[in-house]
């Protein structure tokens, strides 16, 4: 009877013990409950080291329903040039999955000089545009062409030389920037200006996000990490472009969908960069894919083989300024004396994309740039999970 008390006290005692542990258990969401989540964005003002750090940021999340888990590589790419075209020049197809061809006559180059009174006249910065992108606007300087007219012509070049239109999101680039052939007044040009315009290459309907070169402070010489994957447009007009694409795409799927953790820990993982003193100003969040290394990565020479594959994992990409520790100012944004014109907030050596694991919700340390850090972690499968 005593044996039968004491076994019975210590089964309890066990199963109290682990009560907490299931009451802490990690739940994990579907990417349209994130999606909803973070529809009201991440506002807050925080007191940190004796700083105040406001954020206000509308996260970016794809509208796709499932977020897959696939190896990638590096895609030879057989475009198809319009041989009865010969404002189709300079193809270069320099390494597996990179292709670069200009449009225009060769006494033009899209983000060429004027010639003017016999002297050339190179165009300056003028704006650069990160979020916030309208179909209406026309942001290249001089230049009444809008934003929405160059989308609506972009599918049929990228059809025209044997692309698939839909490897990007027209309404979302990653960024433009522009340049203007600056008049004697403001606002005044002596002649249209040019836009350089970047798109992430869509995955499983998400972006491809994150450069290995900004998501840390402190970069490792002996290696470099993951792919660019992205189409690039310097326009200045439908008869004067130069068109770039970076190839890269899944070749095996290996889970159909993953889980994601919850925003409000994503949010608690920033919240500690910033409690520390480290994460000083918020700019934008997006989730997409980060194209980590496989398994077995191995520097400096793994680096340099264009052959080799990456995982498609999904992560958060914060733009932000981030420093070393509490103590370090933020670098100043850098502003050309003769360009007055033009500032870019992002112009500054503490501005990176640092990342979060996003089925995790635990930051990749921005601190520690290690084959660990670049390498595919793994995943949880809704089984795994759980829940």
């Amino acid at each position: 009877m005593k044996k039968t008390m004491k076994f019975a006290l210590a089964a309890l005692m066990a199963a109290l013990l682990f009560l907490p542990a299931l009451a802490q258990a990690k739940r994990y969401y579907s990417i349209q409950e994130v999606k909803a989540q973070a529809a009201a964005g991440w506002q807050g003002s925080y007191q940190a080291r004796g700083r105040e750090i406001i954020v206000d940021v509308m996260p970016q999340v794809p509208d796709v329903d499932k977020v897959p888990v696939s190896v990638c590589r590096r895609q030879d790419i057989s475009p198809t040039i319009p041989q009865a075209d010969p404002l189709w020049r300079g193809l270069r197809m320099d390494y597996p999955g990179d292709f670069f061809i200009n449009y225009g006559l060769k006494e033009e180059e899209p983000a060429g000089a004027l010639m003017l009174g016999g002297k050339k006249v190179s165009a300056l910065p003028w704006q650069a545009t990160y979020w916030d992108f309208s179909p209406e606007e026309a942001y290249i300087p001089g230049n009444p062409t809008t934003f929405g007219e160059i989308t609506s012509w972009l599918p049929g070049v990228l059809s025209v030389l044997g692309f698939d239109p839909g490897i990007i999101d027209l309404n979302n680039p990653e960024q433009i920037y522009t340049h203007a052939f600056y008049g004697p007044r403001k606002g005044e040009y002596l002649a249209p200006g040019w836009g350089a315009m970047t798109w992430p290459l869509l995955i499983h309907g998400l972006p491809v996000i994150g450069d290995y070169n900004k998501a840390f402070i402190f970069k490792n010489p002996s290696f470099n990490a993951g792919a660019r994957a992205e189409v690039s447009l310097c326009y200045r007009r439908p008869d004067l472009f130069w068109l770039g694409v970076s190839m890269v795409a899944s070749v095996e799927t290996l889970a159909e969908d993953i889980p994601l953790s919850g925003f409000s820990e994503v949010l608690e993982s920033l919240e500690r960069e910033i409690a520390a003193g480290r994460l000083r100003q918020v700019f934008d969040m997006k989730l997409g894919y980060h194209l980590f290394e496989a398994p077995g990565f191995a520097p400096p020479g793994g680096g340099r083989d264009l052959a080799r594959p990456f995982y498609a994992f999904p992560v958060w990409r914060v733009g932000c300024l981030y420093v070393e520790d509490a103590r370090q100012k933020v670098d100043p944004v850098f502003v050309e004396d003769e360009d007055p014109y033009f500032y870019d907030p992002k112009n500054t050596l503490s501005y990176h994309d640092i990342l979060v694991n996003a089925q995790t919700g635990e930051l990749i340390n921005p601190l520690k740039p290690s084959v660990k850090a670049v390498t595919y972690p793994g995943m949880i499968s809704w089984a795994e999970a759980g829940n």
